[in-house]
């Protein structure tokens, strides 16, 4: 995984985490239904926090297709573990907003 290397070098915990807060009431007022299924997915809190706000129910879909940012891979694939969450979450602080 050349991009999840590539993207784990850009990831900066104290970036990500203003990042976040960026989206904390936009994420409040997502529908509830929406924020409860998100809670029971595998993807972590901080990231839907972010996306959910801006993708809504695509957020379920968007997480398992194939991303050319991402060399092709699926953002689930990066979320087996601590370094691949760091490198999704570097990624999602580059997608065009």
């Amino acid at each position: 995984m050349l991009y999840k290397d590539l993207y784990l070098k850009e990831y900066n915990a104290q970036h990500w985490m203003e990042f976040v807060e960026l989206y904390r009431d936009e994420y409040l007022l997502v529908n509830a239904e929406l924020r409860e299924k998100a809670g029971k997915s595998r993807i972590p809190e901080d990231i839907c926090m972010v996306l959910l706000p801006e993708m809504g129910d695509y957020l379920f879909t968007w997480i398992e297709k194939s991303v050319p940012a991402l060399g092709s891979d699926k953002p689930s694939d990066y979320l087996n573990n601590d370094d691949g969450i760091k490198a999704l979450k570097a990624m999602i602080m580059r997608m065009p907003r």
